[in-house]
């Protein structure tokens, strides 16, 4: 909610914001597409990041009537199909007992049913059909912007920033929205694996040969190795809380506290664009 959606981002650069951001496989995705829905929580997270990234959502949750009007008009055909369903979906979901974090999925259900024969929903299933795994084709890599993956995890989860703020300075919180961030994070560096499991040789050997805190780093993940949590999607955060108390006094803390204090309005499309295209 506090990062602005850019205007010139793509479909393919939202939705793997969206993607890794959520933590949501594809499969669920497509069954979605399919007319096959689910109450899986990181699905609405999903719809909820790509409504965002495009401005189909206000601050609060609400959908922009005035905004997915002025999108229609940049369809090439299908106008006045896609313009019934989404008065009638307005309407259907305005009277639905749901919260602000489920609008964007209910909203999608209701509109991908009611214009089931509109051609865009073929581009989106072919969008798709592109990349079995996403999270496979992520390749660890330490020249992988810190500001990018930041961003794309941020965005991607809408968690509010100061929740990581205040992680960053060992203040910690539990909502599933922070636990995706950091979940988004070490996916994108490959510090956990697909099923949620710990890669620690992988974050070992992230270890730069220079740094002065390399020991206190190496020894903090030895540490930290054993956390456990019942929940797959949490495992991320309880090792970066561990990790971060057995590493209190090392230098590149004062570096992710920087990077977390730029503008948090900043557009968002510069800093995905280097990793996402």
């Amino acid at each position: 909610a506090e990062l602005k959606p850019a205007a010139n981002l793509t479909l393919e650069t939202a939705h793997y914001t969206c993607l890794l951001g959520s933590g949501i496989g594809l499969d669920p995705i497509k069954s979605s597409l399919n007319g096959n829905y689910s109450d899986d929580k990181q699905l609405a997270q999903y719809f909820q990041c790509m409504f965002r990234m495009y401005n189909l959502l206000d601050i609060q949750g609400n959908l922009r009537n005035e905004t997915i009007f002025d999108a229609i008009q940049s369809l090439e055909k299908d106008h006045a199909l896609t313009e019934e369903g989404v008065l009638f979906c307005q309407n259907e979901t305005s009277y639905m007992n749901i919260t602000q974090n489920e609008i964007a999925y209910e909203f999608f259900k209701c509109f991908r049913n009611y214009t089931e024969k509109a051609y865009y929903w073929s581009i989106l299933k072919y969008l798709l059909s592109k990349h079995q795994d996403m999270y496979a084709a992520l390749t660890p890599t330490q020249s992988l912007k810190l500001e990018t993956v930041h961003y794309t995890c941020a965005m991607g989860s809408d968690v509010q920033l100061q929740a990581i703020k205040d992680s960053l300075n060992a203040v910690y919180s539990s909502n599933n929205q922070l636990q995706q961030y950091f979940q988004c994070v070490f996916r994108m560096y490959g510090y956990i694996d697909k099923d949620g499991y710990l890669k620690n040789d992988t974050m070992l050997n992230s270890i730069p040969t220079d740094d002065k805190d390399k020991t206190c780093t190496e020894n903090a993940i030895k540490t930290c190795q054993h956390v456990w949590t019942s929940s797959a999607s949490a495992i991320a955060y309880e090792f970066f809380k561990c990790f971060r108390n057995e590493t209190d006094s090392a230098e590149y803390w004062t570096t992710l506290k920087e990077l977390s204090s730029k503008n948090e309005k900043q557009d968002v499309s510069n800093v995905l664009v280097d990793f996402l295209l």
